[in-house]
Parts: structure tokens; sequence; C-alpha cells
């Protein structure tokens, strides 16, 4: 029997909490809301970027664990399935409960959801996914050194240079994309195989978390309010 990881296990917990808040955030009109008060809006934004963490720890999870495994194509096959079987049973409810509502394109989406993107996150998981089997091979096969250059080259041109230069040369789009996350698994997949999490330490790793939290929130607040009037708590700063 194959012996369960608590800390992984947490670590996905705390992910799937926070997907759900960043759902009720955006869904739920939080962010469109936040305004121009500074208290407010420097609230919702940083629990924004803890969510958007979170879910990138989703796909380092599948690298942490998977690097080393072998591909099942069974389980992304269910999985596919799974999603079209909710997908379409949503389509059909909203269909009978609104008639006139549900167009033609949208169950071409429920039908073929992956195809159609229409759960981003699925669509980009299912790309990565079919890629595993090379990664794998290549996660083997790399030595340290090679690995970490991948990673810090990778890091540049994905992420720094895009967010400092405001451009998406590789189309990255924020990292909604099969390539951001075939970059997160690798990622997962180099902790795993190098012993990182055992010789950082788990705060350690709770450290980093949060420094990349704190830098998209800072990123983001310069941007949105450095040159600009806001309010706190009823008084203007500027």
């Amino acid at each position: 029997m194959k012996e369960r990881n608590a800390g992984i296990d947490l670590l996905r917990m705390l992910a799937m909490l926070f997907v759900t808040v960043l759902h009720i955030q955006g869904h739920g009109g939080m962010l469109s809301s936040s305004g121009y008060s500074l208290l407010h809006s420097s609230t919702v934004w940083g629990i924004e970027y803890a969510a958007y963490s979170a879910v990138n720890c989703f796909v380092l999870i599948a690298g942490y664990v998977g690097g080393n495994s072998r591909v099942k194509i069974s389980r992304i096959v269910m999985l596919w399935m799974q999603v079209a079987f909710y997908s379409i049973v949503l389509t059909v409810l909203i269909a009978v409960l609104f008639p006139g509502t549900v167009s033609r394109n949208e169950v071409l989406k429920a039908i073929f959801p992956v195809m159609k993107g229409q759960y981003w996150f699925f669509t980009a998981y299912f790309g990565m996914y079919l890629l595993v089997p090379f990664l794998n091979h290549g996660i083997q096969e790399l030595s340290q050194l090679q690995y970490r250059i991948a990673l810090i080259c990778g890091a540049l041109f994905f992420s720094v240079l895009p967010a400092f230069l405001k451009t998406d040369t590789f189309l990255m789009d924020g990292g909604y994309h099969t390539l951001w996350f075939v970059y997160l698994y690798i990622a997962g997949a180099y902790v795993k195989r190098f012993g990182i999490w055992k010789k950082c330490g788990k705060w350690s790793t709770v450290g980093i978390y949060l420094l990349a939290v704190m830098i998209g929130w800072a990123e983001k607040m310069m941007v949105t309010y450095g040159a600009s009037r806001f309010s706190w708590g009823g008084g203007t700063v500027q």
C-alpha cells in the first residue's frame, strides 16, 4: 500500500480552499467592488494573490508526486469523462430551467470541455499530461546543474521578464496555459528528486510561498495605485 504524505495532503486541502476563495472573489464581485479604497483593495488583492499561488501548488504537487512515476492513460481518460459528465449535466439543467439561454456553442463546450476550453484549468492540465511521458524522461536524465539552469531560464523568460516588460511573448496568458503548467510540473519534480523539501524544511517552503504572494501583491499595488489617488477609511491618500 502506498504511504500517504500528510504534508502533501494538507497542501492539497489548502489549495482547494484557496481555489474556492479565488472563484468567490472573481464571480462574487469582490474584486470588481474593490474601488479605490486602499484598505479594502489591498486586502482583497492580497487574498487573490494567495489564491493564485495556491492554484499553482496543485500542479507543483502533480510534479512532486508524478515526476518519477509511470503515466497511466486511464487516469486522464477518467478525469476527462468526469469533467464531460458534469459539464453536460449542468448544461442540460440550465437548458431546462432557463429555456433559450443555452446556445449551440454552449452545447459543444459541454460535450468537448477540453478542446473548447470550457474549463481553463483542466484544458491546461490535460495538455501538460500529454507531455508527461517526455517530461518524466528528461527529469530523470538531467543533472542537478542542468535542471537548475532550465528552471532559472524558465522562470526568467516565462515569468520575470514578461512581468517586467509588460509583454506576453510566449503566450503564457498570465499562467492560464499548458506551458506554465509544464514549468510548474518540472519544478515540483525537481523538489522531489533532489530532496529540496527535506533539505530546506517545511517552514522554508512556507516562507517561499509567502514571498511569492507578497511580490505579486506588491507589484499589483504599485502598478494600480502608484500614480493614482485613493482613500483609506474615508481619508484621501496620494
